[in-house]
């Protein structure tokens, strides 16, 4: 085949759909062996950085399997198990982290505790070694807290599991104690990192540009932390003055931090204060920042109070989407809500299934 005609499928098929791609292995070898190739995932992956989540996950809190709703087109939805003999003897199961279409999921079982890593889309798991250190007392407990996420120096996924300190002793200005890192290359889980957090992590993690990141908590600070997966080192950011102000104060119960990715695949970093109303379905969106970087290395947080975003946010275990809008009379709010069908409604929080939006991939754990 002449290169001219070779470059001409390689662009066509990098504007094409996973799910077409997963097809269309299966019309030529030389088809098969571009689609599966590291070049073309990732330049797939850069192709498609900005479009919209193209699937709904859901999974139930106590069964290790997912549910994969496609949001546009006549897909219909599929269920992927996940490989446990038995079943029956799970007592826990939740998607702690993402990264790049890669999902990283723990399993409590009556006898030990499992980690898979795999992608929803082209079905792909992968069952990780034991973490040393981690029970399920400590699952069940949430003293475990486990985030993915790429090092683009070496090329590589990497799972962190960080053990934090007694759930009693959240105040405590001990940080935490253990941390244990796995890369998907060597499939080993290093444990030879001493003391190194500043903070203790709190929330669910996010990945970004080689990093993850945890919201920090000692005493009455409320911090950001940053793990270099390639230094393997944690620095502290400072969150935003008005954060910092009002984290000192009383909080309502109701009122929470999170901390995510915005966009595709990660391009900048959200801090989102909000609270959950007391009918439990809608919530107040208090701020919003995002985090830039210039072109010398320093970051600012920019106070975001405008507009309409729309992101997973894991709350009291249950991961939701939320909506913000701002009214006629100026107030901005939010509703948790789960596509039906083609429509969207509000969805009321549940402790025993959980949801959360995902951008289809070509990666491979």
């Amino acid at each position: 085949m002449p290169d001219l005609c070779k470059d001409l499928v390689y662009e066509i098929l990098l504007r094409c759909p996973v799910k077409s791609l997963l097809r269309f292995k299966s019309v030529s070898k030389q088809w098969s062996e571009i689609i599966s190739s590291r070049s073309f995932t990732s330049d797939h992956l850069r192709a498609h950085r900005r479009a919209a989540a193209s699937h709904l996950i859901s999974y139930p809190t106590s069964a290790p399997f997912l549910t994969v709703n496609q949001y546009e087109g006549e897909g219909r939805p599929f269920k992927l198990d996940l490989p446990i003999h038995h079943p029956g003897d799970v007592s826990m199961f939740g998607v702690r982290s993402s990264c790049r279409g890669l999902l990283c999921a723990v399993v409590s079982t009556v006898s030990d505790v499992k980690m898979f890593v795999l992608n929803p889309i082209t079905r792909a798991v992968k069952e990780l070694p034991a973490c040393p250190d981690v029970t399920q007392q400590m699952i069940s407990l949430s003293l475990v807290s486990v985030g993915l996420g790429y090092d683009p120096d070496t090329d590589d996924y990497k799972v962190v599991a960080v053990i934090l300190p007694k759930r009693i002793d959240t105040q405590s200005q001990q940080p935490c104690r253990k941390i244990s890192i796995l890369s998907l290359k060597s499939n080993v889980w290093d444990q030879s990192i001493e003391d190194p957090a500043p903070y203790n992590a709190v929330g669910t993690p996010t990945s970004l540009d080689g990093h993850i990141y945890w919201l920090g908590l000692r005493g009455t600070d409320l911090a950001v932390m940053r793990f270099d997966l390639a230094r393997r080192k944690f620095t502290v950011i400072r969150c935003p003055p008005e954060v910092e102000a009002s984290f000192k104060k009383p909080l309502n119960s109701s009122e929470r931090f999170i901390l995510f990715e915005s966009g595709r695949c990660g391009r900048w970093l959200r801090l989102v204060h909000f609270a959950i109303m007391e009918d439990g379905i809608r919530v107040s969106v208090k701020d919003s920042w995002l985090l830039f970087r210039d072109e010398k290395g320093s970051e600012t947080w920019s106070h975001e109070i405008n507009g309409y975003w729309a992101h997973s946010i894991c709350s009291n275990k249950s991961i939701v989407q939320v909506k913000k809008e701002r009214n006629s009379e100026g107030v901005i709010t939010g509703y948790i809500l789960i596509k039906d069908g083609s429509e969207w409604r509000e969805l009321w929080r549940s402790s025993q299934e959980c949801y959360a939006d995902h951008w289809e991939t070509l990666v491979s754990p």
